[in-house]
């Protein structure tokens, strides 16, 4: 089909003008100002505060070093590729174009899913939800009877110290939500490793095991739990997340009561969007989100408590935090856990007389903490896409005491 006579005339007015341009001795000044614009930004502006849109530390500023030459250079070359002259905007310009044309994500990182949801892709070793949720990777047999084998161990040691053991997983937001996943993102295997991990461990092991699952699909029928735009559940998904805790908990405190969907109210708030919307730079405007917040209509009792002493962190990211309240009805606990835990804090925290919290997602076994703490009970909480690359461990002292344990009969992880 021939071009239109409206295309023609504005194809034919734009060589027009270019040629014009070309003929102009204001081309390269105009050319010369383009590229000395952000060099001239970054000049006077050497001290600005830059945002990661990346969702990562920038690169600072190296101090120059005779004795290392070449690896100035390197490091000073990621410092100007991060604070380049106008960087931010133009990082923004690029994803809003690419998004707008190609409905695309200009990292791996993010995935846009369907009706604006956003879903994680290949991010830090620890965070590869996408590759996760296709199920390419299925635990093998010894890889299983390994995790079993660190939980048990852990078990062990706490009960001979009195204190029970209650390991936990946050289901990712593709488990809960893999209705708005590309369809190009097909799975490979129907089982994921959090379905055989839970099932081995119910097979071959006593091992208190919180699957969050099944409440959170129920849930799901009635409101949106997690966010559109963050890799995480919401205020009313941790909310469902901590009552099924609480009830899982009353099995051995009989006393503790969850707050009932009477004690809460929840508001429905208008914003701009998460994480994952950030680190595409457009969490102001094509991917804002309506957040559902939930708050106690009776103010929490928990305020924050001193830090364990002597607390040594096992890498760079660990954070001990603690709280205490005086009308909690369990005495005491110590909780490892990730980011998704942050919704679970305020709700739990009312029910131990002093809880300590440990962010660490490698959910290292912190026993130095546990002995000055003397808890009742150890939870350790892990996000399910972290199964993907991280196989806890034990420290010495488990290990070299522990029975061996009994890998049970052969189980083929399908």
């Amino acid at each position: 089909m021939p071009p239109k006579v409206n295309e023609v005339t504005g194809w034919r007015q734009a060589i027009r003008l270019l040629l014009a341009l070309r003929a102009s001795p204001g081309l390269p000044l105009l050319f010369l100002l383009a590229i000395f614009l952000p060099l001239a930004d970054m000049a006077f502006h050497p001290r600005r505060q830059v945002t990661s849109l990346e969702n990562r530390q920038l690169a600072a500023k190296p101090d120059f070093s005779w004795r290392e030459p070449l690896d100035y250079l390197k490091k000073y070359e990621a410092y100007f590729n991060d604070h380049f002259g106008f960087r931010p905007r133009l990082l923004r310009a690029h994803n809003r174009l690419l998004y707008r044309l190609f409905h695309a994500a200009p990292s791996e990182k993010v995935i846009i899913g369907r009706q604006g949801w956003l879903y994680l892709g290949r991010g830090a070793y620890f965070n590869n939800e996408i590759d996760y949720f296709r199920s390419g990777k299925p635990f093998t047999l010894q890889e299983l009877q390994r995790f079993k084998t660190v939980l048990e161990q852990r078990r062990a040691w706490l009960e001979h110290r009195g204190i029970r053991y209650l390991f936990m997983l946050a289901p990712n937001k593709s488990t809960i939500y893999p209705e708005y996943v590309p369809a190009a993102y097909n799975k490979i295997h129907d089982r994921s490793r959090m379905d055989q991990l839970v099932d081995f461990l119910s097979r071959h092991s006593d091992v208190e095991v919180l699957d969050l699952r099944p409440a959170l699909l129920r849930e799901k029928c009635r409101t949106r739990i997690y966010h559109k735009t963050d890799t995480h559940w919401n205020d009313l998904g941790g909310y469902h997340a901590y009552r099924e805790m609480v009830r899982h908990l009353q099995r051995h405190f009989a006393d503790i009561q969850p707050l009932s969907n009477e004690d809460i109210t929840v508001r429905w708030v208008d914003g701009e969007g998460g994480d994952l919307a950030i680190m595409l730079s457009l969490q102001q405007d094509l991917f804002r989100e309506t957040r559902i917040q939930v708050r106690p209509k009776v103010p929490f009792r928990a305020r924050p408590g001193a830090p364990t002493p002597g607390f040594r962190p096992k890498a760079p990211w660990v954070r001990l935090s603690a709280a205490e309240c005086a009308g909690g009805r369990i005495p005491a606990a110590v909780m490892v856990r990730d980011s998704f835990a942050r919704q679970l804090h305020p709700f739990l925290s009312e029910h131990f007389q002093r809880i300590v919290y440990i962010w660490d997602w490698e959910l290292h076994f912190f026993t130095q903490v546990i002995e000055r703490e003397k808890p009742s009970i150890v939870i350790d909480q892990m996000a399910e896409r972290s199964l993907l690359s991280i196989l806890p461990e034990n420290p010495g002292e488990l290990t070299a005491t522990a029975r061996r344990a009994d890998g049970g009969p052969s189980l083929s992880p399908r």
